[in-house]
């Protein structure tokens, strides 16, 4: 193994999206994500923010070419109400798609490309915060925390039968997931 060097993915380019494809579906197998789907959620949308003209955001952790890591993040507008006033079009990054192959863990490598990828995210100002939602229990929360997130609170995940009416059917919880943030100014 060589060092570990972090960066931007450059998925405008064949090679690095396919490097991109095979890790994320090595990481994530019920998704099986392909070239097409990609091109369609990853590649520049038509509204821009900030300094930036993506939507979406993929950073890597290579040893030399092989790239091994990798932490994504899409802009997302949040609007809420407080019990004071409503908050309207603040940007958000939402973290997903993190991981690091198989091969390669417990290296610390996702704690660095984390770190990495938040001085980038924050380097570009384009977010007030950035979030992520990892299940309760896994390991990857620690990682998170060890990178400087901050836990936020715990949200239970519902679900409901299609074709159930959903003011008479109580939801079933599926799982509890953790918020994790930062600001990213």
């Amino acid at each position: 193994m060589s060092e570990i060097t972090y960066k931007l993915i450059d998925l405008n380019s064949p090679t690095e999206t396919s490097k991109f494809l095979r890790l994320h579906n090595t990481l994530f197998p019920s998704t099986d994500i392909t070239h097409k789907w990609i091109n369609w959620y990853m590649r520049p949308q038509v509204a821009t923010i900030g300094a930036f003209d993506r939507d979406v955001r993929a950073y890597g952790a290579y040893d030399d070419k092989r790239l091994v890591g990798i932490w994504c993040v899409e802009h997302k507008v949040l609007n809420y109400s407080t019990l004071w006033r409503t908050h309207k079009g603040t940007n958000v990054g939402r973290c997903f798609a993190v991981g690091i192959d198989p091969d390669y863990r417990r290296r610390n490598i996702f704690v660095e490309l984390s770190k990495y990828a938040i001085a980038c995210e924050k380097s570009l100002g384009a977010f007030d915060h950035i979030l992520g939602f990892p299940q309760v229990g896994k390991p990857v929360i620690d990682a998170h925390l060890k990178s400087g997130w901050e836990r936020i609170l715990s949200i239970a995940m519902c679900s409901l039968k299609p074709g159930k009416d959903p003011f008479r059917t109580k939801p079933r919880c599926v799982k509890n997931t953790l918020a994790l943030g930062f600001p990213a100014k």
